[in-house]
C-alpha cells in the first residue's frame, strides 16, 4: 500500500471530471438518500457582497464530529469555511504562538526575533 498525496486543485478537478459518479456513489438506494456535490472548489465568497475583497476561512472547532456508514463510524473534527470581508495578505488578527499541540512527533516549536514560528 501506498500513499497519493494530491494538491487541492487536482482534487477538484478530478471530482468536477467525475462530478456525477461521485454523486451515484454518494445515493444509497435502500434508504432513499441521495448525495450531492453542490460546489467544487468551495467558495464562500460567491455568497458575500464585500468591498476591498473577500477570503474564504477555514474554521475548525474542538467539538469532535461522528459519522456512521453503514457498519462503520468516523470521528473528526468539525469545520466551517466562512467568506470574510477584506484582505487575507493584510489580515493579522491572529497571532501565532508556541502552543502545546503547536508541533508534532515530538518537534519543537520556535519563535525567533522577528516573532516568526517555525
Amino acid at each position: 500500500m501506498f500513499l497519493v498525496i494530491l494538491a487541492s486543485i487536482e482534487l477538484n478537478l478530478i471530482c468536477l471530471l467525475d462530478i456525477f459518479q461521485f454523486q451515484n456513489t454518494l445515493t444509497n438506494s435502500d434508504t432513499h438518500r441521495t448525495g450531492e456535490i453542490d460546489m467544487v472548489p468551495i467558495d464562500m465568497c460567491k455568497f458575500e457582497t464585500c468591498e476591498g475583497g473577500c477570503f474564504n476561512n477555514l474554521n475548525v472547532s474542538n467539538t469532535p464530529v461522528v459519522i456512521k456508514a453503514g457498519g462503520a463510524s468516523y470521528v473528526g473534527v468539525s469545520t466551517r469555511v466562512d467568506g470574510t470581508c477584506g484582505c487575507r495578505a493584510t489580515d493579522h488578527s491572529g497571532a501565532i504562538d508556541c502552543t502545546p499541540g503547536y508541533c508534532y512527533h515530538g518537534g519543537t516549536c520556535l519563535k525567533d526575533s522577528w516573532g516568526k514560528v517555525k
